[in-house]
């Protein structure tokens, strides 16, 4: 038999008001007793307690973006820790999409095939490419160089 959950209706009222301070999942959960899968478990449970984290986590989120609001005009302020602890914090919102590292399928390199038909390339034509492509590679660390053989 299963184990009877601890949720209790007054959980709500605690995520969103420590929501409000700009607490994390992890910490509410901390201060509920319990893990984080447990909060998503009732959350995934609970309808009151899946508006009520969600709630809580959109008001974390304005408290930190409050905070940083107010430091831009402080005397010292660390933008840039702040800015980062933003991304770790809020990723969907915050996340320097620029810096994103790309993957392939199941985190793998991309690979980047490209074939062309040079069925009706003349030979002087081939031998620019080949040339080109040799020169690409040993440029790239291959062993040889400019003076390597091109047999």
């Amino acid at each position: 038999m299963a184990r009877p959950t601890d949720y209790r209706k007054e959980f709500c009222a605690e995520v969103v008001k420590l929501g409000r301070e700009g607490k994390s999942k992890a910490y509410m959960a901390a201060e509920l007793g319990c893990s984080r899968q447990t909060l998503d478990n009732w959350a995934a449970t609970y309808p009151e307690f899946l508006d009520a984290i969600t709630r809580a986590l959109a008001l974390s989120q304005a408290w930190w973006e409050d905070a940083g609001q107010s430091g831009l005009t402080a005397e010292k302020f660390n933008g840039s820790v702040w800015s980062r602890s933003m991304a770790a914090r809020f990723p969907d919102d915050w996340r320097e999409t620029s810096r994103q590292e790309q993957t392939g399928l199941n985190g793998a390199p991309i690979r980047h095939s490209h074939s062309f038909d040079l069925s009706a390339a003349s030979d002087e034509e081939l031998d620019v490419i080949e040339r080109f492509i040799r020169r690409s590679a040993n440029a790239g660390g291959d062993q040889g160089g400019e003076g390597a053989s091109e047999g």
